[in-house]
């Protein structure tokens, strides 16, 4: 999502300049806690890192940076835990040397295969951070994602081996995913997605289904594909919260597969599936409606976007746009519509 986007300049203010200023932003702002408010993410970077690309000017980036960074703490805490606070500044550390050693992409490239099988991590946001930290090229934040998803990486327990029928369409799989979340009662320690998932991950549905796609011909990144299309379907007639991050995690996902070599996403392919699975599992009751079709062009989205205060939209958007780029249709723009007109 550039500027050229919209077949103009937003703002009197070149890309390059936008680029410039977020590497300066970047670097002051690299010592921020991940978290706030008890377990929420840090959006800052990653939105940056989206305004810059889109060309807006260096004030709009002061503007939205000084804002945002109200709401974080002087303290470091994960989850409410000054322990894996601690974890993450010795993570980050060692990050910090290996990448100054090795190189932005060596050290994701390395570190990809022991983080993949848990994208569902922080609510996905330590891959969608790391995606835009990637696309950012600053080692700091590179290595500030790479800790944070480290830190809260918890692999999700095995599912029951095909513990239900084989699903030939991903379709189907997430419909019957959405069912079984209808029927069984969850139990969260609290409404965040990541306390979500963590129940979901201990219940009969996750243990059933998380494994019963069966489809070996297609590739990993086909079925996400598949996912991430119906994802956006989904969004677009509920808005609904967990499903908006299903949208934006896939595209990071597939970002970062560009790092590996060939064959190596595709041996995640079961835990992969097992965290989308689980994640739509998670998803708040969805409410289907119709979508929202006030706009009719892909400019005017990302004008309101770029202008908007809120993260989710900035990022949704950005990665609607990414995914409409990957397989062009018309349910990315009705995706990012929802987000622009209902947040």
């Amino acid at each position: 999502m550039t500027a050229q986007v919209l077949g103009k300049k937003l703002h009197h203010e070149s890309e390059a300049a936008a680029r410039e200023h977020l590497q300066i932003l970047l670097n002051r702002f690299a010592d921020d806690p991940p978290e706030y408010a008890g377990g929420l993410t840090n959006h800052l970077p990653m939105v940056l890192s989206v305004l810059a690309e889109a060309g807006v000017g260096t004030s709009r980036l002061d503007e939205y940076s000084a804002r945002y960074r109200k709401r974080l703490p002087t303290t470091l805490a994960i989850g409410n835990s000054t322990e894996s606070g601690l974890l993450y500044e010795k993570q980050r550390a060692h990050f910090r040397r290996l990448i100054s050693a090795r190189g932005i992409a060596a050290v994701a490239r390395e570190s990809l295969p022991q983080l993949l099988p848990s994208i569902e991590a922080a609510a996905f946001h330590g891959v969608i951070r790391l995606s835009h930290a990637v696309r950012s090229c600053h080692a700091l934040e590179v290595a500030n994602a790479l800790a944070y998803w480290s830190v809260c990486a918890k692999p999700l327990p095995p599912p029951s081996p095909r513990g239900h029928r084989a699903f030939q369409s991903v379709e189907e799989w997430l419909r019957a995913l959405h069912e079984h979340a209808m029927r069984e009662p969850l139990q969260p320690r609290s409404g965040l997605i990541t306390d979500r998932v963590a129940a979901v991950a201990a219940g009969a549905s996750y243990r059933q289904l998380a494994t019963s796609l069966a489809l070996p011909q297609k590739t990993l990144p086909a079925l996400i594909q598949d996912v991430a299309l119906k994802a956006a379907k989904v969004y677009a007639r509920s808005g609904n919260f967990t499903v908006l991050h299903v949208i934006t995690g896939t595209d990071a996902v597939l970002q970062l597969a560009r790092l590996l070599p060939e064959g190596e996403l595709e041996r995640h392919k079961e835990a992969v599936l097992a965290s989308l699975a689980a994640a739509f599992l998670a998803a708040e009751p969805i409410k289907s409606g119709s979508s929202i079709l006030k706009a009719k062009s892909w400019d005017e989205i990302i004008a309101l976007a770029l202008d908007s205060d809120d993260d989710h939209v900035i990022k949704l958007v950005f990665s609607a746009w990414t995914w409409q780029q990957r397989c062009p249709g018309s349910v990315w723009l009705a995706a990012a519509q929802r987000a622009a007109f209902s947040h």
